[in-house]
This record gives C-alpha cells, sequence and structure tokens, in this order.
C-alpha cells in the first residue's frame, strides 16, 4: 500500500513508473530491498533513481527516506528525486493533504487541475493544494 510520499511522487505531474524488483536483485544487491513492493522510480535516458526507506522510531514517521541513483547521470536523477521529496516534506507532510476526487461519466471535468486518470466509470483525481 503506497504512503502519502509515494501518493505525491506518482500524482505530482512528472510520469514516474513503479519499480518493482525481483528478489535476485535484492539478493544479490543490485537493488535496496525496500524496492519489492514497489517504490516510484525517477528515470531520465539511460540513469533512474528511486525512493528508499527505513524503520527509524526516533522520527515521527517511525521511518526515513532516502534516495539511491545508478546510470551515468545517477547524481542529476537523485537531485531530481530528491527535490520533489523536499518539496513534498516542505508542503504536504501531513496526513491527508491529498485532496482525492472521483467524477462520474456523467460529471463536468474540464475544470480539473492537478493528476487525473479516465476509468471506466469516470475519472480518479489526486490535488495537492
Amino acid at each position: 500500500m503506497p504512503d502519502e510520499l509515494e501518493l505525491y511522487l506518482l500524482t505530482s505531474g512528472l510520469e514516474l513508473p513503479m519499480l518493482h524488483a525481483a528478489q535476485a536483485a535484492i539478493d544479490q544487491g543490485v537493488v535496496n530491498p525496500t524496492v519489492r513492493n514497489g517504490t516510484p522510480a525517477f528515470v531520465r535516458g539511460g540513469s533512474f533513481a528511486y525512493r528508499i526507506k527505513r524503520e527509524n522510531p526516533q522520527t515521527v514517521s517511525g521511518y526515513e527516506t532516502g534516495v539511491i541513483a545508478h546510470g551515468p547521470a545517477a547524481e542529476q536523477v537523485a537531485a531530481e528525486l530528491l527535490a520533489m521529496i523536499r518539496k513534498w516534506a516542505d508542503c504536504y507532510y501531513r496526513r491527508g493533504a491529498a485532496h482525492i476526487t472521483y467524477h462520474p461519466n456523467t460529471a463536468d471535468t474540464s475544470d480539473l487541475t492537478g493528476w487525473h486518470t479516465t476509468k471506466r466509470h469516470g475519472v480518479l483525481a489526486v490535488a495537492w493544494p
């Protein structure tokens, strides 16, 4: 189940795919174990960065977030993903910050802003006020 930061990363404007890793890649140390269940990944050219989290009972949330990147532009993609994470932390770090709505096919959705996707019976929208 995604947490609010993952929801923000997936709906904040850029197309970020979910990175899922096979157990063999984790066992070989290719990717961090937190990728097993999926995490948003920032991909540019031959480089990508992804968010990791680890338990930290000394924090309010119980975990801390980091970024791992691979490829020739690893530092650049890591910095861009980290900037997105910092924006979420500065502007939206509170439960319930996302405004999630569903609009049936009969509703007027021409004025929707933010991330939205058309589904079979309507439009799902996520906005970050």
